[in-house]
């Protein structure tokens, strides 16, 4: 959750002239629409406690991604929600991973606190 360990990731990756970090609320991105080909979310969006704040970060997630583009998210909880607001906004390849059985049981054994899932979501051309 800090730059420095983003940084740190892209160096050991060998890629530091292809990525640059920037910290921004992710409900109001500081980016041109499609700015990007691929966006990567790794448990980030569940902090947005309130489903309005969620909806809005997936907003911006499609405004600033390039036609054709491509958004990872790996979450904790809420991935159904993301699905369908992913489809609601017009993203008709959204595709979700993860052993629906051992997301389960782990909200079985957290009491619901925790039902992790990935996404894969391609935006429309």
């Amino acid at each position: 959750n800090h730059a420095d360990a983003v940084l740190e990731n892209v160096r050991r990756s060998g890629v530091t002239q292809q990525v640059r970090a920037e910290t921004a609320d992710m409900r109001r991105m500081p980016f041109a629409a499609e700015s990007f080909d691929v966006i990567v979310s790794r448990a980030a969006i569940h902090n947005l406690y309130q489903p309005a704040e969620r909806a809005q970060a997936l907003s911006e997630i499609v405004r600033v991604l390039k036609p054709g583009g491509h958004v990872l998210i790996d979450d904790i909880r809420h991935i159904g929600e993301y699905a369908a607001l992913f489809s609601r906004a017009g993203c008709r390849d959204v595709r979700r991973y993860g052993s629906p059985v051992a997301a389960a049981l782990l909200a079985v054994l957290t009491f619901g606190s925790l039902c992790p899932g990935t996404l894969v979501v391609r935006k429309n051309s």
